[in-house]
Order: structure tokens, then C-alpha cells, then sequence
């Protein structure tokens, strides 16, 4: 009986050395592989989709960049105790500074009028949306934090945003 049972596990240890030669037993289908492509497709298809609805549009964008730019010129303002205006139009907001003198030559001599100037210091925003209005062509922003109230109304493609330039950012606080 001893010599049986050796027999009987040799037999299975061969048959398990031996080497399947179905040819259907190889890999996938080409069903299955077609199906696996068309769901990581259909999943990669919606996480592009997702995706672009959840990027901010331009107009979205371009008010954020102007209030970064209001808050960067009221911090400027503050820092120098000088006023600054912002000058807006249809393609730029441009930060003009009080220069009480002007340069002749090597000496400064001072001005008959104060003259706002464009700011060495602070950058041009520059817009590329199609219409960017404002009720106001200066906005004054002061060392003491006024801001002159400002309603600016940035549109493109049928999407429109309406926004104040004169809420300070203590104000904002204050609301929340």
C-alpha cells in the first residue's frame, strides 16, 4: 500500500509539470480587452470633463486679479503714506502717484499744479476681456483706507460679473 500511494503522488506531481497547450487558455479575449479600453475611456472622458467645469472662467480670473491689485496698491499706500489713484479703462488699470516735483535736467524743480504720474513702482493691470466698465474713472485709495466706491462690471461671452472696488478688506471681515 506504501508503494501505491508514492505511485499516486508522483502521477500528480507530473501532471502538474505538464504544460497546457490550449490555445484559448492563453491570455484575455479580444472582448474583454476592448471592453477594459472603453471603460478607461468613458473614466478618463469624465474626468476631463470635470475638470474644465471646474476651472474658473476668464471673467472669474480677472476679478481676482483686480482685487490682488486693489489690495497690493492699498498695502502699497499704507506702507509709503502716499494716496495713489487708480486710473481704469476699458483695457488697463494703471496706478497713477503724486508727483509735486519734476525732473529738468539733473535738478527737480516743483510743478505749478501737483501732477498725478504713472507709478514707477506698482505694474499696469492689464485686461483682455471685451468689456470692463467702471462708474468711475479714478478710483482714490488713501493712507487712512478710503477707497472711493467703485462698481466695476467685467463681461465675455454672455457671462457677466458685477463687483465694488470700495469695500476695504476690514470691512469684508466684518460681514463674514
Amino acid at each position: 500500500m506504501v508503494g501505491k500511494k508514492q505511485g499516486q503522488t508522483e502521477r500528480v506531481v507530473e501532471k502538474e509539470n505538464i504544460i497546457d497547450t490550449d490555445p484559448f487558455m492563453k491570455g484575455f479575449t479580444l472582448i474583454e480587452l476592448l471592453v477594459v479600453v472603453l471603460i478607461v475611456s468613458i473614466l478618463a472622458s469624465l474626468v476631463t470633463l470635470s475638470i474644465n467645469v471646474a476651472s474658473p472662467s476668464e471673467v472669474s480670473k480677472l476679478k481676482a486679479k483686480i482685487q490682488q491689485h486693489i489690495a497690493l496698491v492699498q498695502n502699497h499706500v499704507q506702507l509709503y503714506n502716499q494716496p495713489i489713484h487708480l486710473k481704469v479703462s476699458k483695457d488697463k488699470m494703471q496706478a497713477l502717484s503724486f508727483q509735486p516735483e519734476i525732473n529738468k535736467g539733473k535738478e527737480k524743480v516743483l510743478s505749478e499744479k501737483p501732477l498725478w504720474q504713472p507709478s514707477q513702482r506698482l505694474n499696469v493691470l492689464n485686461f483682455k476681456l471685451r468689456s470692463v466698465v467702471c462708474n468711475v474713472e479714478i478710483i482714490k485709495i488713501l493712507p487712512n483706507g478710503f477707497i472711493t466706491d467703485a462698481t466695476i462690471i467685467l463681461s465675455q461671452d454672455g457671462e457677466s460679473v458685477t463687483f465694488k472696488a470700495g469695500v476695504t478688506l476690514k470691512a469684508k471681515a466684518d460681514e463674514s
